[in-house]
């Protein structure tokens, strides 16, 4: 029964791989076309926009003189083996007096897009798709895991985030500015009067309290909050006055929450600006940050496009020989398991001990979806397909492990070999714990597990709402339109 169970699982693969293929030369023959982008560098007010009709013989004109006249050989020959497709980028619009001669001519720049760009979108999104795993009936333009993610890594986010964190660094380092324009000695006294009253503390007390401001780390009548900050972190940094050193840490804490008393930073921004401040006076941080190498590196989140190439170098070797390569195949449904359960940020704490072993109780008769720590997950229906045939008629009062030939020691061992097979210059495998993570688009590069949570909570907004399906639509259309 396990070599037909294994055989069945070969076919449904195979089926699976057919379907992203042909869906993956659906979009690469869409996709031949030469992108002209239209933008006016002026227009006067009073002047209508280009008609549908005026603007496509504007295209065809432009496709035809490009075949002839473009000083770019690569352009020549694209026009002429190659649909062209046309669209206006949003023009700025200015008054007709702006405009000396008061000619109603609206004078067109053009940015032209060439297919090998677009090829290089078609690879990357065929791994896409291939890690979603999809029934052919979910194959479509519709699969969007990763379109948030794939906004927030373009020069046009990126370039907005970059002024929106100048803007708010500028804004929060203002009010830091006149937050620490204060004298800090009237503050001080303060704490001083709470520390003398704090149990929690154990610090020697002088009989006389006035004593305190006499210590080094005391601030004077002149000092401002910045320069008492600088004295309190000096002393605590030479591990001097030890018998003050909960004063100390009450006051350092106390100042600053005051410099940034109305600064809407977050506590990593807050940190950064201290440590930045830290090693302006101490020339060094204090903390010695280790770098990730190693065996720990393995265990890092990779990118999709190496995920993809790891999961259907198991998925060839399985439908090679589906019965002397069954671990192959337990081994692709078990990634993909892994992926989809990272995909939901629900899933927090997965291992790969508990995914070993799942059992039939963990796959859902009636839907698409896997059940883990009494939760369901929604998965797709291709991998939910795989994992029933992996399942069997078992029952649920005689469950069975669904990855049966599989062990912690040869996933991990299986992982080190092919990542080693297809990534021989990188200097550490990937360990079965990185696909606990979900897969990044930022290609041969290896994330901490908070470095790749906190690229997932980026938000990139409404603008992220024009999504590839529209843009894949209107390619679909253009292709049968031959200029």
């Amino acid at each position: 029964m396990a070599k037909c169970k294994y055989r069945t699982l070969a076919k449904e693969m195979t089926d699976i791989i057919e379907s992203i293929n042909n869906c993956t030369n659906e979009i690469e023959n869409t996709s031949k076309i030469v992108q002209f982008y239209f933008y006016g560098k002026k227009i006067p007010i009073d002047v209508p926009p280009a008609s549908k009709k005026c603007f496509e013989k504007q295209v065809k004109a432009h496709a035809l003189a490009m075949r002839r006249l473009s000083p770019s050989k690569e352009l020549q020959e694209a026009c002429r083996l190659y649909p062209c497709l046309g669209a206006i980028l949003p023009m700025t619009i200015c008054s007709s007096s702006q405009f000396t001669n008061k000619t109603l001519v609206t004078w067109w720049g053009i940015k032209t897009s060439l297919p090998r760009k677009m090829e290089v979108l078609a690879n990357k999104n065929y791994w896409e798709i291939l890690l979603y795993c999809p029934d052919s009936s979910e194959i479509s333009y519709e699969i969007d895991w990763f379109e948030k993610e794939n906004y927030v890594n373009t020069f046009t986010f990126q370039v907005q985030s970059a002024f929106e964190i100048i803007r708010r660094e500028n804004n929060g380092k203002s009010k830091i500015r006149t937050n620490m324009y204060q004298h800090s000695l009237p503050l001080f006294k303060e704490v001083v009067r709470k520390w003398q009253n704090d149990p929690e503390g154990h610090d020697t007390i002088p009989k006389n309290p006035a004593t305190i401001f006499a210590k080094p780390f005391a601030p004077t009548a002149t000092d401002y909050i910045a320069h008492a900050y600088e004295k309190v972190r000096i002393i605590l940094r030479k591990r001097t006055y030890r018998n003050y050193e909960h004063l100390m840490i009450l006051w350092k804490n106390y100042l600053e929450e005051l410099i940034f008393t109305d600064v809407d930073w977050n506590e990593s921004e807050k940190k950064f600006f201290i440590k930045q401040w830290e090693d302006n006076f101490f020339e060094s941080s204090q903390n010695n940050t280790k770098s990730d190498e190693g065996r720990w590196d393995q265990s890092m989140a990779i990118d999709r496009i190496k995920a993809g190439k790891i999961l259907k170098y198991f998925i060839d070797s399985f439908l090679g020989d589906p019965i002397k390569r069954k671990k192959d195949g337990d081994v692709a449904c078990l990634l993909w398991t892994l992926i989809w359960l990272s995909q939901n940020p629900d899933s927090e704490n997965i291992t790969i001990s508990k995914v070993l072993n799942f059992d039939t109780a963990n796959i859902s008769k009636e839907t698409p979806s896997i059940v883990f720590d009494n939760e369901e997950v929604e998965i797709s229906e291709g991998l939910h397909r795989l994992l029933k045939i992996l399942r069997g008629n078992a029952t649920e009062k005689r469950p069975h492990k669904l990855f049966r030939n599989l062990t912690k020691d040869s996933l991990e061992a299986s992982l080190k070999k092919v990542s080693r097979d297809l990534f021989k210059s990188d200097n550490a495998s990937v360990s079965p714990t990185a696909f606990l993570s979900f897969p990044h688009p930022l290609v041969n590069e290896r994330l901490s597990k908070k470095q790749r949570a906190r690229l997932r909570k980026v938000d990139p907004g409404p603008i992220a709402g024009f999504h590839r399906r529209e843009i894949l639509k209107e390619l679909r259309k253009s292709s049968n339109i031959p200029i």
